[in-house]
Parts: structure tokens; sequence; C-alpha cells
């Protein structure tokens, strides 16, 4: 049994509103917007005893944006693919929901920028929804063997006729592609020269944001499209929950990897913060968002926090 919600009060316009025991989509998604993240750690606790539907959740935070018929098709038709049941021991459901709601709460942070189109927040939330669709349980790495984006273009290509059929265009299909391939931070073993498509965004980033070539060449389209920063939202959003929501959680997560990868202990969190994350979010919204609690998960590893 995992930690209920309590009565606490979360703010909204100024005005503190009950939380109720059973958070109906409608409060859940106002502690999201409220980008609470103590609410938001007690919100995933409670959907672990107590999963919503994802499809009126989902819905729910729709609603809040005013999609276009266009895009609200597109979003619930990964909505139903996220849907289906997965138990693997990370990669699960609990996992796709909650990359969706960190996804929804940093995106809807960054729509306050005229420049984060409403289409751009679809293509998002819809590759956040699929970014791990028929996760098999295993790594990039197959006996010894290192594909990159094995994981990740399973998912797309395993979604990609029913995004079709909900109405994805040629466009559409091919940033979506991009935000989940962005999520590929894996690396060979042994290999500490190798860089990852998710660590060329970072790079890429680091350096200033303007040299293309920095980006691993199947990422170059975010380049081509001023998307690197949106890209690296989705990969906030999905170490979001290990990496920056508190040490427990930290816990929670680590030891369902370890069951997933059949390891004898959980993975050394320390190599995850500083190799992985770098110690940091990425893009502007996850810095605002999710660093300040991420550096008290840094700080309870005896890792100092990086400097404003």
């Amino acid at each position: 049994m995992v930690e209920p919600l309590s009565s606490d009060e979360f703010p909204r316009a100024g005005a503190a509103i009950p939380l109720p025991a059973e958070t109906p989509p409608s409060v859940a998604v106002e502690i999201l917007k409220s980008a609470n993240i103590e609410l938001v750690e007690r919100l995933f606790y409670h959907w672990r005893d107590n999963p919503p539907d994802l499809r009126q959740l989902v819905s729910g935070c729709c609603d809040t944006i005013k999609f276009s018929n266009k895009s609200s098709s597109l979003i619930m038709s990964a909505t139903k693919m996220a849907a289906e049941e997965n138990n693997n021991p990370y990669h699960h459901n609990h996992h796709f929901r909650e990359v969706f709601a960190l996804t929804f709460m940093l995106g809807h942070h960054a729509s306050q920028d005229l420049t984060f189109t409403e289409e751009r927040f679809a293509q998002l939330l819809t590759a956040a929804l699929i970014h791990d669709y028929k996760h098999d349980g295993l790594t990039n790495t197959i006996d010894g063997v290192h594909t990159p984006f094995r994981l990740e273009k399973q998912s797309f290509d395993a979604a990609k006729e029913r995004l079709v059929k909900a109405g994805a265009t040629a466009e559409d299909l091919t940033v979506i592609e991009a935000f989940i391939l962005g999520t590929d931070a894996s690396a060979p073993k042994g290999n500490k020269d190798y860089v990852s498509p998710t660590d060329s965004m970072k790079n890429y980033m680091d350096n200033g944001g303007k040299n293309p070539e920095d980006l691993h060449q199947s990422l170059r389209v975010l380049h081509e499209r001023n998307l690197v920063d949106t890209a690296l939202l989705l990969h906030d959003a999905d170490i979001g929950s290990s990496a920056a929501l508190s040490p427990k959680f930290n816990a929670l997560q680590s030891e369902e990897l370890k069951v997933e990868w059949g390891l004898d202990e959980a993975p050394d969190q320390k190599f995850f913060f500083k190799q992985v994350c770098r110690e940091r979010m990425f893009s502007r919204s996850g810095k605002a968002l999710l660093q300040p609690s991420m550096n008290k998960v840094l700080e309870s590893f005896g890792i100092e926090p990086p400097h404003a």
C-alpha cells in the first residue's frame, strides 16, 4: 500500500482548494497545472493504488488547452495505445501515466511562450504517451550488442499506422518520431566516448544551440524546427519521477528497475545522476519546475547541486 493523498490544500489562482481523497481528473489536472511537486508526488503515489482511467485524465488535460479536433484525435489515439496493459516491473502503465503527467505539467509551463504552439504541444503529448509503447522490458543492448534506438523505433513503428488513421500528417510523424528517438539515453557498456542521442541534444544546448552537427544525425530535424528544447522537455519528464520528486520516489523507481533488469542490487544512482542526468534538468521548463526538487534528491546522495 502506498501513501494515500491527504486533505491538504493546493494553490489555484490565489485560492486554496481542498484536495479530495478520490482525486477526480479535474483535480489531478489542477495539481499538474499548479506544478506543486510535493502534491504531484503524492498524486503519483495515490495513482499506484488507485490508477485513474487514462482516457479521462488525458481528456481532462486536453480540455484545459482547447486543442483542435485534429490534435485531440491524435492525442486520444496515443492514449488508447498507452492504456494497453503492460506489466513490466518499471516500464509499465504507471510509468506511461507519470511521464504523460510530467510532460503535461512542463508543457503547460512552456505554453506561456507564444512560440510553443498548440500543434507542437499535441505532438509532444502524443510522443510522451507512446514513447515506450510495446516496451519489452529489455534495454537497447541485447546479448552484448548495443543497437541505438532499438526500443524507441520499436515503439514508434508499432504506433505509426494508428497515428496515421487518427489524422497524423507527415510533419506530425517526423516530429513525434524525433521526440521519441530523443529519449534514447543508452550507451554501450564500457564505451566512455560514446555520445547517446540524448547526450547529443545536451551537448547541442551546452554549446549554444546553433550547430546541428552537435546532434545525432537522426535528431537534426529538431534543429531545423527549433525543437531541441521541447525534445529535452520530454527527456526531463521521462527521468523526472526518478530524478526530481524525492529520494523516496527515487528508491521506488530504482527497485523497479532492479527487478526489470534482473539485477542483484539497484542501479548505481550516483552514476544515473552524474552521467545520465548530468545533475540537472535541461529544458527551460524542466529547470524552472523540477530542478529545485531535483537538487534535494541530489543532496540526499551526497551530490552537490549545480550552481545557477
